[in-house]
């Protein structure tokens, strides 16, 4: 009997299930598995002391891409992969509260970040230098931003006339005919409440703004002389965990605790994690961690995720969940950090000093990406920024349970072919007679020579568990074979 790897569907019963009932450290991809590479040293820097309030890359007008670290009340530059982190602000120290964590877009020739508690900064990307204070006295702090249309969209705004407002959106206006980040009282530049829905967790935008709320979520819409228009489309469904937010290609995904995870398209909310992981996630996210949580979008794949604190943490994420929007299809990975977000590689060379002990460096050579300078995602890491290039991490299939004989008869399991490319592979059988009983595990078993694997495994009903450890390329699935035995 074959069994592929299917999607990952834990919330699914045992019994009958076509997909995965568990599996780890793994891409999915179509038709089979990739490997999750764990994390390895990007640059020498030190960034301590924790927390990580921020970790983001701009591309320079010059065409180069730049990364930036936010921690211990500054934000630094990290202008190579050896030397010294280059202090990058004002004369000021920002908040240290590790709750004011900074998000930010590039907009036109600036790159604008805000923390929700220090004036929102920004820094020319045409001459460099530091951030400084986008308009000082006249632009709301706020804890969210985002590019809606032609403009830089704010929320969750504080100021000296109204103080702290969970509830408004706000924008600049026009000068001289084009939209100017630092014009907060003229030219279109207002602001609007939405006071329906619960105070605003999250902002992203494109061409529209979705507004993601506690108890819904609203959709913001530019119109011309009328300013932007908005519109409730989500009354039931919101989102409690603010940092589970983020965007990517129109859709604007998070996690509800009414509905689990959900993503929203402008239109409406549609549950993509329901009868599949939502129970699961539930059940090993520590969500009075929330505030630990990073989410960023996979440079390569167009994956979403997220780094979370699960089951055995001990106060920093310690699994990275992924979910591929074109494949609607979501996987895990054990991997602990203290930030995620996005950077870019460091253009190597073999003079390198990363390369100085090359026999027992874990990385990937032929990863061309570590020979130039392109977008990539890191992770802060043992106070050190690290990407995802190190050795394939071990991995995990199980399988459903089926029964491999008919209904009057047993089964003896006799025999497996494990359908993967590379590395090495074990396996584990399970049986029982009884479906009220408990599956019974046989010990860890290896190929024979041939790649065969012969035992003896009797049942009513049959599982399997696969590891895979080392250079392992891809996995498919699993070939099972059984004889019938005698009634029961």
């Amino acid at each position: 009997m074959r069994l592929p790897f299917g999607g990952w569907r834990p919330d699914e019963t045992r019994l009958g299930h076509t997909g995965l009932v568990d599996v780890r450290n793994a891409i999915p991809a179509k038709g089979q598995w990739l490997p999750q590479r764990g994390l390895l040293a990007a640059s020498t820097h030190t960034i301590s002391p924790l927390p990580v309030q921020g970790l983001w890359a701009t591309h320079r007008l010059s065409g180069d891409y730049e990364i930036f670290v936010a921690f211990a009340g500054n934000i630094y530059l990290v202008p190579s992969r050896e030397g010294d982190l280059t202090a990058v602000k004002t004369d000021a120290v920002y908040s240290y509260d590790d709750t004011a964590r900074w998000r930010g877009i590039q907009f036109g020739d600036l790159d604008i970040r805000t923390n929700g508690v220090d004036e929102i900064q920004a820094r020319d990307l045409t001459d460099g230098g530091n951030y400084d204070p986008l308009a000082t006295g006249v632009a709301p702090r706020a804890r969210y931003i985002a590019q809606v249309r032609d403009f830089p969209v704010v929320a969750y705004t504080t100021d000296d006339l109204d103080g702290t407002d969970a509830y408004r959106v706000a924008w600049p206006g026009f000068t001289d005919g084009l939209v100017d980040p630092t014009n907060w009282t003229t030219g279109q530049s207002d602001f609007q409440r939405i006071s329906d829905i619960g105070q605003i967790n999250g902002l992203t935008g494109g061409w529209f703004g979705s507004i993601v709320a506690e108890n819904g979520v609203a959709v913001m819409q530019y119109g011309g002389a009328a300013t932007f228009a908005f519109e409730v489309k989500e009354r039931r469904v919101g989102c409690r965990m603010p940092n589970s937010i983020i965007e990517y290609r129109g859709l604007t995904a998070f996690w509800s605790p009414e509905a689990g995870w959900c993503a929203f398209d402008g239109a409406a909310v549609r549950q993509i994690g329901v009868e599949r992981l939502d129970r699961w996630f539930a059940e090993d996210c520590d969500e009075d961690h929330g505030d630990k949580m990073w989410s960023d979008v996979e440079t390569k794949r167009g994956h979403l995720l997220w780094a979370y604190c699960g089951k055995g943490h001990n106060g920093k994420p310690n699994r990275l969940l992924r979910y591929a929007p074109t494949l609607d299809e979501w996987a895990v990975a054990d991997i602990e950090m203290d930030a995620l977000g996005r950077g870019k590689t460091f253009a190597l060379d073999m003079e390198d000093t990363i390369f100085d002990d090359i026999e027992n460096w874990p990385g990937d050579l032929e990863d061309p990406s570590l020979w130039s300078s392109l977008p990539d995602n890191l992770a802060v890491t043992g106070g050190k920024l690290s990407s995802f290039a190190g050795e394939q991490l071990a991995a995990r299939f199980e399988v459903g349970e089926f029964q491999l004989g008919d209904d009057q008869r047993r089964a003896m399991c006799r025999r497996a072919l494990v359908l993967a490319n590379g590395g090495a592979a074990s396996l584990e059988v399970s049986a029982r007679d009884r479906f009220d009983g408990t599956m019974v595990w046989s010990p860890l078993m290896f190929a024979q020579s041939d790649g065969w694997w012969r035992f003896r495994v009797p049942g009513r009903s049959h599982s399997a568990r696969v590891s895979l450890s080392g250079a392992w390329a891809n996995a498919q699935g699993i070939d099972l074979f059984a004889g019938p035995l005698g009634k029961k």
